[in-house]
C-alpha cells in the first residue's frame, strides 16, 4: 500500500485509529513509540512477548524515521514494505501476528503517520 501524505483515501480503520491515536497522544506522538501505538491501536495492553526496549534499537528507528522524513516531504511511501519489517523485527505470538495481519496493519501504520504530521486532521 502506497501512500502520500495528500492522499485521502481513507479506510475506516484508518479512520479508527488516528482518532484513538490523536486523542490519546496529540502532538506528543512519536514514531519511535511504534510498539505502544501498535498496541493502542489494536485496543490491546501490550504485546505478550514483544520486549519494547530490544527494539529501540538504531537501525531500526532511524529506518522509521527516514519513512517518515520522506512522507512528510511529500513522497510516497510503501507501508506494505513498513508492516513487513515490523513483523520481521517484533516478536509476536502466532494470536498477535494473525491480528496484525487481519486489522489491515498497513492501515494502522498509515494512520500513526498521519497522526505524526498532524493529530487534528478531520478524518
Amino acid at each position: 500500500m502506497i501512500k502520500t501524505k495528500t492522499d485521502t483515501d481513507f479506510s475506516e480503520t484508518t479512520r479508527q485509529v488516528y482518532r484513538i491515536l490523536s486523542s490519546k497522544y496529540g502532538y506528543s506522538i512519536r514514531v519511535s513509540n511504534i510498539w505502544e501505538l501498535l498496541a493502542v491501536s489494536l485496543e490491546i495492553p501490550e504485546f505478550e512477548i514483544l520486549e519494547p526496549k530490544l527494539y529501540q534499537n538504531g537501525q531500526f528507528e532511524s529506518y522509521l524515521i527516514d519513512q517518515y522524513i520522506s512522507w512528510r516531504q511529500g513522497n510516497p511511501i510503501d507501508f506494505s514494505k513498513i508492516a513487513s519489517s515490523i513483523l520481521e523485527v517484533g516478536d509476536f505470538t502466532g494470536s498477535e501476528k494473525l491480528l496484525l495481519s487481519q486489522e489491515e496493519l498497513e492501515n494502522r501504520l498509515w494512520a500513526i503517520y498521519l497522526c505524526l504530521i498532524d493529530p487534528n486532521l478531520n478524518l
